[in-house]
């Protein structure tokens, strides 16, 4: 991905990014544009937490506020000792995400 006015790369910004939430950065490609994107993976305990309290200080402002919120609820419940009792409510809130999502409010832009 790149600026379309330089063509100059965002790739090292992304990793600075990265590093200092202590997230991993991938590059994922879509199938039928070509086009690639970068995603983030928060693979422990500390990654995620300090992920998620970047997003609580600063929120996204978009519908992908609502996916972090749903994440942020299943990442709750993961937390918990008895994972099985809440596996049907983790798949559900999982299939409310991203190109899932068939609900949508825009409360949190109150606060602008």
């Amino acid at each position: 991905m790149s600026d379309p006015r330089t063509g100059l790369s965002y790739h090292k910004l992304f990793c600075s990014i990265a590093d200092a939430l202590k997230v991993n950065i991938c590059t994922i490609t879509e199938k039928r544009s070509g086009r690639f994107y970068y995603a983030i993976k928060a693979p422990s305990r500390k990654s995620k937490d300090i992920l998620r309290s970047y997003f609580d200080s600063y929120p996204l402002l978009t519908s992908k506020f609502l996916d972090y919120k749903f994440w942020g609820n299943v990442d709750n419940l993961l937390k918990k000792k008895n994972l099985a009792k809440y596996l049907q409510q983790i798949q559900f809130l999982k299939q409310g995400m991203n190109n899932s999502r068939r609900s949508f409010t825009w409360n949190h832009l109150r606060h602008i």
